[in-house]
């Protein structure tokens, strides 16, 4: 921050402080006549934070919303503080104007053509691989990608009278239904304008700003705090100053906000330019196995996948390369053509959805001891797997977790440990917070005929005996010519 962008800024705290001091009815001209200030209505625009939505890197957006409540209490609480020896008053923003109408309004930024703040289609919403300049947000960059989207704070409804530093409380509604893996924050944010007398002849009331560049570079932006609030030992509000609200990304600033030791907000480094929500999800890994001793280890066999709730038009990553082949080919046993499993095999997305969030029969091909992999499931959404065994027994993997029990069937592909349910078409399974390692055991196993053996058994022994026999005679012919 410059010094002169800070000295300016100093000089219009302490001329809010001078302000504030001076009574209601100071006069003005005539002895005789009470000056009382003209009431100013707030601004519509130019009061503004982002909305942040973090995913795992690769994903698709989920069509997805956020709105807003704005108030000036906290838990029906007060979040006015009385000025103090060395900090200003702090005042219940107005909810109405000077009729008694209007009211303050949080607005999201909506994607063009579409009811969303975010959408899957990425003509629409753009995501971040890196953290973009001033966004102040923590980012995993080898993990994780944003998208963003601007937040409008419309004050225009509400009539603001005096001098002062004005507190809202803005809050974060979670939609009913809400989307499957976004974490909605429960916080509530305090957002405090600053309204000053102009020191004109008028003492006209105005909003305060600052004015960065020069020439026709100069802008000019309102100066207003937007930060997270906790309750103090006194049993007020104040400003987040624990180590439960050192992460910067727990609070908000605008960036023409300066430092003042006339106002009680949090120094410049502890405030963020945005709500930070997560988007939750896991991984569904897939693997097979084929058991007994006439089992076709190269044998493909096919799975079928079923995975809801998810938004329309979202996709999902598959990796077949890691754990399975992309381009299978046709082996003596297997009864789909190389071609219907390469079209399978060699998606590296599946998708998009349909207008329910479903996604319904993906196919994929896999032989023993491969698996592929499936990002992106958002905790709450579900998944079946469904295989097509032919004439080979098959066994689910189902792990029960209990000593007694002797059905668990658990298997191991490349060092990891497939024991999930696949779920099934009618009773399908509910993605956690957990990767999801599932797949199923074919086996099949042939019987030596035995009763084929025996039928010739009478033959071989006699046949066998008459062989005896006959050296046995040889070996006393020899004797007794020897003697």
């Amino acid at each position: 921050m410059s010094t002169k962008f800070r000295t300016a800024l100093n000089a219009a705290a302490v001329a809010l402080v001078m302000v504030l001091t001076l009574p209601i009815t100071a006069h003005v001209g005539s002895e005789n006549s009470e000056f009382k200030y003209t009431p100013i209505n707030g601004p519509s625009t130019g009061i503004t934070f982002n909305k942040y939505l973090v995913m795992d890197k690769g994903l698709s957006v989920p069509n997805s919303d956020f709105t807003f409540t704005i108030g000036n209490k906290l838990n029906n609480e007060t979040v006015a503080r009385p000025q103090t020896s060395t900090t200003m008053a702090v005042k219940e923003g107005p909810m109405t104007d000077e009729h008694g109408n209007g009211a303050p309004t949080v607005i999201g930024t909506k994607v063009s053509g579409t009811a969303f703040m975010f959408t899957s289609d990425t003509n629409k919403t753009r995501v971040y691989t890196s953290v973009q300049e001033g966004d102040n947000i923590t980012l995993n960059t080898d993990e994780q990608q944003y998208a963003k989207q601007t937040v409008t704070v419309d004050l225009s409804g509400v009539t603001f009278s005096a001098p002062g530093i004005y507190r809202y409380i803005i809050s974060e509604t979670t939609p009913s239904p809400s989307v499957a893996g976004i974490r909605y924050t429960t916080d509530s944010l305090a957002l405090d304008v600053f309204v000053i007398d102009k020191q004109d002849a008028d003492h006209t009331l105005e909003f305060l700003t600052t004015t960065t560049g020069e020439g026709a570079d100069a802008v000019t932006k309102y100066v207003y705090v937007l930060q997270k609030l906790i309750k103090g030992s006194g049993d007020e509000y104040g400003p987040a100053e624990d180590d439960r609200y050192s992460d910067p990304k727990n609070v908000m600033k605008s960036e023409t906000m300066g430092t003042s030791q006339n106002y009680d907000g949090l120094s410049v480094e502890q405030k963020a330019t945005g709500i930070v929500n997560r988007y939750n999800t896991t991984d569904l890994f897939i693997g097979k196995k084929v058991a007994g001793n006439q089992g076709s280890r190269d044998k493909y066999f096919e799975y079928t996948v079923t995975i809801t709730g998810l938004t329309e038009g979202q996709t999902l990553p598959v990796d077949v390369a890691s754990g399975g082949k992309r381009e299978p080919t046709q082996t003596a046993d297997t009864k789909y053509s190389a071609t219907t499993m390469q079209t399978a095999n060699s998606r590296t997305t599946i998708g998009p959805a349909d207008s329910t969030g479903t996604l319904s029969n993906i196919k994929f091909y896999l032989q023993n001891d491969q698996f592929i992999k499936i990002s992106g499931l958002p905790k709450g959404a579900t998944y079946s797997v469904v295989e097509d065994a032919e004439d080979y027994l098959s066994t689910a993997t189902v792990y029960t977790d209990d000593e007694n029990d002797n059905n668990d069937v658990v298997f191991m592909i490349s060092g990891n440990e497939f024991r999930d349910k696949p779920g099934t078409a009618s009773t399908p399974e509910t993605v956690g917070d957990s990767p999801i390692y599932t797949g199923y055991v074919n086996k099949r196993d042939g019987v030596v005929p035995t009763g084929v053996i025996m039928s010739y058994a009478p033959h071989a022994i006699i046949g066998t005996a008459a062989l005896a026999g006959i050296v046995l005679l040889a070996v006393r012919r020899r004797k007794k010519e020897e003697d």
